[in-house]
């Protein structure tokens, strides 16, 4: 039961991610989703990079990546947040507001001349738009794609630069502006252990590649932890100010940055939390939910108050299940594959969110539907399903 699970969690995911895939002019991408996330998401496309390598199609992960690298501001070397063919927030409206018209009403075809956007609606950048690209980029050398490195090395430089800036070497933590990271439904301004710990990420990664890191960026992880490593719980705290724990870090830390001892450990009191049990299986976001000033607006408008706290998010999930491989905890992993499984067998693809109920069911109101297929998701669930092959 469990390979055909597994096999059948494969397919769906591999499809979704397929069915993403935009061939333009200017080459192969991949958009975030199929309805109002179509757009070229830079976020979502770099979480789904493994996921791309492991059904083959590096081509779109080295496509996508030097078109984010070309398109990076001049001034500072930020990476765009979004490449679209329109203005994103086009295609955002016509398929939330207008979503019960027929599909080919608003289709919105991805074509060339294809343009950077770096600002989002709050005006502000994505602040861990030029870390992505590092871990990324290293995920595509590791996996052969030396030719495209060497081409690209110059331009990765100055994405680096970007985040030593931010970050004055390695030597302080990065501070963010509102609504700068993922989870940006909720004002999260200030020191988030997300984003840095992705910024160690891209640290290790850039280090990988042979790009120019200083020495003084060594010290970079032992910030991380003594911001916010929570001696109580043993898990890492989501923002340098108040009680929140996020499933992002915490696994994230697990998966890539600690070694095997330390793993187990924080693996262990992860399980043991409150926020691994919020749902059927992992992928709620954080716990407690944030404060309800510090939600957006936008957010509240279509019904979406916990989206960043209190709902299911599948990239999460498959984050998750990795974690749980790498720290020898299979049946745990199997369990949430199974169920995952389910979930894409019900709704013939991976979706993005899902309400933490009974059974799982995709979010839907009256404005708003959970993207499917989604990219992000897909791509996590392939990267934790390839790791789990390895055991």
């Amino acid at each position: 039961m469990k390979n055909e699970a597994h096999a059948s969690l494969w397919q769906h995911a591999k499809q979704s991610l397929e069915a993403n895939i935009r061939e333009t002019d200017e080459g192969a991408f991949l958009a975030a989703g199929s309805h109002q996330f179509g757009s070229l998401w830079t976020r979502d496309f770099c979480f789904a990079v493994r996921g791309l390598i492991a059904i083959d199609r590096r081509d779109v992960a080295e496509n996508h990546l030097s078109m984010l690298i070309r398109t990076r501001r001049p001034e500072d070397h930020v990476i765009a947040r979004i490449i679209e063919c329109v203005p994103s927030a086009r295609r955002v409206v016509t398929h939330t507001v207008f979503r019960f018209l027929p599909e080919g009403l608003k289709r919105i075809p991805m074509k060339s001349p294809l343009k950077a956007e770096h600002l989002g609606e709050h005006g502000t950048i994505s602040i861990d738009s030029n870390a992505h690209v590092l871990r990324s980029s290293a995920d595509v050398l590791r996996a052969g794609g030396t030719e495209w490195f060497e081409k690209h090395r110059d331009g990765l430089q100055d994405v680096l630069n970007f985040c030593l800036e931010r970050t004055a070497g390695g030597t302080r933590l990065v501070e963010q502006g509102r609504f700068e990271d993922w989870q940006d439904s909720a004002a999260r301004e200030g020191k988030t252990s997300y984003v840095n710990v992705l910024h160690l990420i891209a640290f290790n990664s850039a280090r990988e590649m042979g790009l120019k890191l200083p020495a003084s960026a060594d010290g970079f992880a032992d910030l991380v932890r003594r911001e916010f490593y929570d001696r109580r719980h043993g898990v890492f705290r989501a923002h340098h100010t108040i009680d929140v724990t996020s499933l992002d870090a915490n696994v994230l830390a697990i998966n890539e940055v600690l070694d095997a001892n330390e793993r187990v450990v924080l693996y262990g009191a992860l399980k043991n939390h409150p926020l691994w049990s919020r749902a059927e299986i992992p992928g709620v976001s954080s716990f407690p939910n944030y404060p309800k000033d510090w939600i957006s607006w936008t957010c509240k408008f279509v019904g979406l108050h916990h989206y960043h706290d209190n709902m299911l998010w599948t990239w999460l999930a498959g984050q998750a299940a990795k974690s749980a491989v790498v720290s020898g905890d299979i049946t745990e992993s199997d369990r949430i594959f199974e169920i995952l499984a389910r979930n894409a067998e019900r709704d013939s693809g991976i979706g993005e969110i899902h309400r933490p109920e009974k059974g799982l069911p995709l979010f839907e109101n009256f404005l708003y539907r959970s993207e499917l297929p989604f990219s992000w998701g897909s791509g996590c669930i392939l990267e934790a399903l390839h790791a789990r092959r390895s055991t």
